[in-house]
């Protein structure tokens, strides 16, 4: 059933193997995770920022409205590709489970804000805590959409000026370069105040 569901967001679901093991799931290539992107040492700007959330967002509507849940968004199961001019795309579909009608898609609407939060501020929050505790590096329209995350539809969201405004597609491309040359010890001695994306 879960290998049904198709949209640009979703990670797509090839094969599913079972053996004695357990089940091994064959998916295209993904470049990076958002776990990695938050072990790098630059911060994403405002429009990346919206590109991300619109992306993860689109995904999410998408299950939502096939009457899905997927239960489990995190920076580690949200993927990004330099293929896809660094589309982020949502894996682990297999953990979605059918929701109740009315029901899906606020679960992962506060997923999504607790990602979003993770990347905004890139350092580990206590656990069960929401807020940012830098809220002046970012605008008005990015703080609002945060915490609307956790009370909204993902329809709701896909509305808000923040996500609308940024129609750029391609953003993610320059940081997902910048994390996996980070990743191998290529800015030693990295100064965000020249940063030039």
């Amino acid at each position: 059933m879960i290998r049904q569901l198709h949209h640009k967001n979703l990670v797509p679901i090839h094969e599913v193997f079972a053996s004695q093991q357990g089940f091994f799931i064959i998916s295209p290539y993904m470049d990076i995770s958002l776990e990695r992107i938050n072990g790098s040492p630059r911060y994403p700007c405002e429009p990346q920022l919206a590109e991300l959330s619109r992306e993860i967002l689109y995904g999410i509507s998408y299950l939502a409205s096939e009457g899905w849940t997927h239960s489990n968004i995190n920076c580690s199961n949200v993927l990004l590709s330099l293929k896809d001019v660094g589309g982020a795309r949502i894996t682990d579909i297999e953990c979605c489970s059918k929701s109740a009608k009315g029901a899906a898609g606020r679960i992962d609407s506060k997923a999504l804000g607790i990602v979003m939060m993770k990347v905004m501020e890139k350092d580990s929050q206590p656990k069960g805590s929401f807020g940012l505790r830098h809220p002046e590096r970012w605008s008005e329209d990015a703080v609002e959409f945060l915490s609307m995350t956790q009370v909204s539809t993902p329809e709701k969201l896909a509305q808000h000026q923040f996500v609308a405004n940024y129609k750029q597609h391609g953003s993610l491309v320059r940081l997902i370069a910048f994390t996996n040359v980070a990743a191998f010890g290529g800015f030693y001695n990295y100064d965000k105040s020249a940063e030039l994306f």
